[in-house]
């Protein structure tokens, strides 16, 4: 009894206390039910009441009297050109330590830390370089901050706007206005090529990131999305967290979500720190990495990606299997293949176009290089180096596993090292010698070929002068049951053509042969029926010494034609050329000589209307004259809208009409102008050709390659600096006025790849202006310009990782020129490199 009477005393206590709560719960639910508004429904066609999350009318009129919002246009048009955004931090996120200075300004312990082991790994500052300026109207607004200025390495991502300050302060205060009146309409222009990122966990408070704002997007995204979607963006993930990526658009990877990760940073931050972010951060795995990395083709998208942590930069090293290296010296070829051992395909490029005879780039290092490091080559690329028969037998003998040779303008072999070849390497896939020269000692090397059928796919001896064995040729044809593309030299008869063309129908690129040779009257009619049966051809090219009477012959083909390269017939007459184009309704890419003439230009420009590529070469190389004038090249880009490259032989041209053209097709990426008279200005007002070529750099806001010609001043060079921002190639012929031009373009072309210049007046202060430029430059060539000795040393002094070779014609420099510092510089190259000078450099060549 005593023990029943405690036990109820003593939960009479918590009884009571869970009896007042639920009276105060149930007292507090009535005085709300009884004092909270009543509920409007709305009714059809009245809008919608504010909800959470969205901005009332009166925000709204505030936002539209920010100073963004009269710089809206400019912005966006900023943002859509360089297709670049900047994200910075989170509210809430703790960017005030004190509630009174930001963290972009006064961080955190920890934040300075990774702030510190970020900029000592990547070399470049982290974080901001800009003043904050927050609203004093209204301090709700401070905590979201717009971060404008420099925090990519040293470069600002967002060119000056004329309207901006120039104060230092940011003249966009509040990211809420980006918000509601920038951020969505960009996102809508780039669907699929802009992704906003987040550090934070909670992706629906307080970030940029809301569901609002990307419709149809969830808040953890894909993460092949997430990784791969953007395109040429720079990505601040928080302001004193900056890396900068380049990645293309690729499918995403399916099952797995994760949160993006800030790589770089983990050495310098304490335990705890790291195993907090460890906590929220999820890493993906190798495996995880290296499959969304395979979706990456472009060597630059690769180089972009190695860039990014060193556990993506060893993921890459180890799963990348196709390398291009631009310059035969740019890098020893025992330090590629360390750092990629898995090469299978491997792209080489030699001397520049320029340069004289004799001026190295041997290929016997790269080969034995892959021989010693590389067993399971499968394709080799090397374009304008010399190639010897010991070289090729050395590869054909080393790797008989070899699918692919490619050897474009090279030179030092014979047919005895395409018979190795072919001996050899069993499993050959493409064979291609375009423009090579090939010393031809035996015409037997086609029948080298395995037996009884080989897996040919491609092959192109276009480039041989000598005989070629008929009969053998027909028998690797008959052999070749994969063969796609077919390009013979001028001494293939007309009636072999025709043979080989009944035995594979099913080609799709062939280059003809010899028009005049072998019976060409049995040949006419047999070569008819061949073609009528070549349903899938797409390319088509040679012609050599081919009339006007064998035009009606290639008439089948006509309709499926998207290539077409009619640059090695002279002989054949316009009228018969212009009736033969406008046949070709899906021609793509044309190659002409300008004896086609203005009025031929405008009627292919109403009946090719797909045409993405024209080149019209002079007739006569060492004619002054020309038949095409700026009306064909107008009529052109009015008619074919789609045009983005364009090679141009004229005899004149107009400020008007290069204006016209710019404004007809926006989309150029390669624009290449050749007046035959270098010093020619206007036709019609005598004025320089400057404001043609500036609305042509000033329209075509993807323009990678630029050829200038005619006479033009420093005024070009400077809207090349402002307005060709992915210039990459740029080759110039008697232009410019004093220094300034050339500086014009080191400073504003910050994507410049390759600079080419020849008897312009060019000197040393225009050469050392461009330090900063020479780092993230491939190479500069310079001729006949005021470039002098002094200057090059000065040059190599002061940047150890550039090979300066000046080049002069009969020998190198003595010691009485070298002494002479005001001595010129008649040919001067310069490339960057990590192998230092090389050591087959001829006598004509001094390296500094």
């Amino acid at each position: 009894m005593g023990t029943e009477r405690k036990r109820k005393v003593s939960r009479e206590p918590l009884r009571r206390g869970r009896q007042d709560l639920r009276l105060r719960q149930t007292r507090r639910r009535r005085h709300h039910q009884r004092h909270r508004r009543p509920r409007r429904r709305r009714r059809r066609g009245q809008p919608a009441p504010n909800r959470r999350g969205t901005s009332s009318p009166k925000t709204l009129e505030k936002r539209h009297t920010l100073p963004m919002w009269q710089q809206k246009d400019d912005f966006l048009t900023v943002l859509h050109d360089n297709q670049a955004l900047i994200l910075v931090g989170e509210t809430g996120s703790g960017k005030h330590s004190d509630g009174i200075a930001p963290q972009y300004l006064d961080p955190q312990i920890h934040r300075s830390a990774a702030i510190g082991s970020g900029e000592w790994h990547s070399g470049f500052q982290y974080g901001v370089d800009k003043v904050f300026q927050p609203l004093p109207s209204s301090p709700s607004m401070g905590h979201e901050l717009l971060c404008w200025g420099s925090v990519l390495s040293g470069e600002s991502v967002f060119r000056p706007l004329p309207s901006l300050p120039s104060t230092g302060q940011s003249a966009f205060p509040s990211a809420t206005a980006l918000h509601l009146v920038c951020l969505y309409s960009f996102c809508c222009q780039l669907v699929g090529f802009t992704i906003l990122y987040s550090t934070t966990d909670d992706l629906h408070g307080h970030c940029f990131m809301r569901r609002k704002f990307m419709d149809g997007l969830q808040c953890k995204f894909d993460v092949g999305w997430c990784l791969i979607s953007t395109k040429y963006t720079h990505i601040t993930l928080k302001p004193s967290y900056a890396i900068r990526k380049t990645l293309t658009s690729t499918p995403p990877l399916a099952g797995a979500t994760a949160t993006l990760s800030t790589p770089c940073l983990a050495a310098g931050e304490c335990p705890c720190v790291r195993r907090r972010r460890r906590r929220h951060m999820v890493f993906f795995p190798e495996e995880v990495v290296e499959h969304i990395l395979g979706f990456l083709a472009s060597h630059r998208d690769r180089n972009a990606v190695s860039l990014v942590c060193r556990e993506w930069y060893r993921v890459e090293r180890l799963s990348r299997r196709s390398v291009l290296v631009c310059n035969c010296y740019a890098a020893r070829p025992e330090r590629v293949h360390a750092r990629f051992p898995g090469l299978r395909s491997l792209s080489v490029k030699g001397r520049p176009r320029f340069v004289p005879a004799g001026w190295g780039a041997a290929a016997r290092p790269w080969v034995a290089a892959c021989v010693a490091a590389c067993p399971g080559l499968e394709e080799l690329r090397l374009k304008r180096m010399v190639v010897t028969d010991g070289c090729l037998k050395l590869l054909a003998c080393s790797f008989p596993n070899l699918k692919s040779l490619v050897l474009v303008g090279c030179q030092g072999f014979s047919t005895d090292g395409l018979a190795t070849v072919a001996t050899n390497c069993r499993f050959m896939k493409e064979l291609d010698l375009q423009e090579s020269l090939v010393e031809d000692r035996d015409s037997r090397w086609l029948g080298c070929f395995p037996k009884p059928s080989t897996l040919l796919e491609s092959l192109n001896f276009s480039c041989l002068t000598g005989e070629v064995n008929s009969p053998a040729l027909e028998i690797l044809v008959a052999r070749s049951p994969n063969l796609r593309s077919l390009r013979l030299n001028r001494s293939v008869p007309l009636d072999v053509l025709a043979r080989i063309l009944c035995r594979r129908p099913r080609l799709v690129d062939l280059c003809t042969g010899s028009f005049v040779r072998g019976n060409i009257v049995g040949a006419y009619a047999g070569l008819f029926n061949s073609f009528q049966h070549c349903s899938l051809l797409k390319s088509l090219s040679g012609f050599w010494d081919a009339t006007s009477l064998f035009i009606p012959v290639i008439a089948p083909v006509c309709k499926n034609l998207t290539c077409l390269n009619l640059s090695s017939a002279p002989m054949v007459r316009s009228a018969y050329l212009i009736e033969f184009i406008c046949q070709c309704k899906k021609l793509q890419q044309l190659w002409v000589l300008d004896h086609i003439g203005d009025e031929g230009l405008k009627i292919i420009a109403s009946s090719c209307i797909q045409l993405q590529e024209l080149r019209v070469f002079p007739a006569n190389a060492n004619a002054r004259a020309s038949t095409v004038t700026e009306e064909g090249l107008v009529a052109i880009s009015a008619g074919c809208n789609k045009l983005q490259s364009v090679l141009y032989f004229c005899q004149r041209m107009t400020n008007s009409a290069l204006i016209t053209v710019a404004k007809n097709c926006p989309r150029f990426t390669s624009f290449r102008l050749c007046v035959l008279d270098p010093g020619s200005a206007d036709a019609v007002t005598g004025q320089p050709l400057d404001e043609g070529f500036g609305a042509i750099v000033q329209s075509c806001k993807g323009l990678r390659r630029l050829c200038l010609s005619g006479l033009l001043t420093d005024t070009v060079f400077l809207y090349i600096g402002m307005y060709a921002e992915r210039l990459e190639m740029l080759s110039v012929a008697f232009a410019g006025d004093t220094d300034d031009g050339m500086t014009y373009v080191l400073n504003g072309c910050k994507n410049l790849k390759k600079l080419e210049i020849r008897d312009s007046p060019f000197g040393d202060s225009a050469l050392l202006a461009g330090m900063h430029q020479y780092e993230a430059m491939r190479s500069l060539w310079l001729s006949s310009c005021n470039v002098t000795l002094g200057g090059c040393k000065s040059l190599a002094a002061s940047m150890a990782n550039l090979n300066i070779e000046v080049m002069n014609r009969a020998a190198s420099i003595n010691e009485a020129d070298n002494a002479n510092d005001a001595k010129k510089v008649k040919k001067l190259y310069i490339y960057r490199t990590v192998a230092g000078p090389r050591g087959d450099a001829p006598e004509f060549i001094s390296t500094f």
